[in-house]
């Protein structure tokens, strides 16, 4: 049986998700007006629809427990990966230096001004 999972995720700049994905090696496919992200392990692609304004929804079909279970763990991945791109991006639109540490628990972005 196949369940829709849907990730909650508001995208509001389609640049950073590209450079999220990139970030996590997964890759970011277009073609036309349809999105899809393709991660390793799901026999699916994960959409990326368009709801409105400049939002993005991330949605799959998940066919089996462990497939939606790796959903789970990727929407972590992708909402991490997207606030870190857009802190950099905001950063150094503000023409601020970013230093990005690796920690234990995640990353740490040190923002300096010019």
């Amino acid at each position: 049986m196949s369940m829709r999972a849907r990730i909650e995720l508001v995208i509001n700049d389609i640049d950073v998700l590209r450079e999220a994905c990139a970030r996590l090696n997964v890759a970011f496919l277009e073609g036309g007006k349809r999105k899809h992200i393709r991660i390793p392990g799901l026999k699916t692609r994960l959409d990326v629809k368009h709801v409105q304004g400049v939002a993005y929804e991330l949605t799959a079909l998940a066919a089996t427990e462990s497939e939606n279970t790796l959903l789970a763990n990727m929407k972590h991945r992708i909402q991490q990966a997207y606030a870190i791109e857009r802190v950099k991006k905001e950063a150094r639109a503000k023409r601020m230096r970013v230093r990005e540490t690796r920690t234990e628990d995640g990353v740490r972005l040190v923002l300096t001004a010019y």
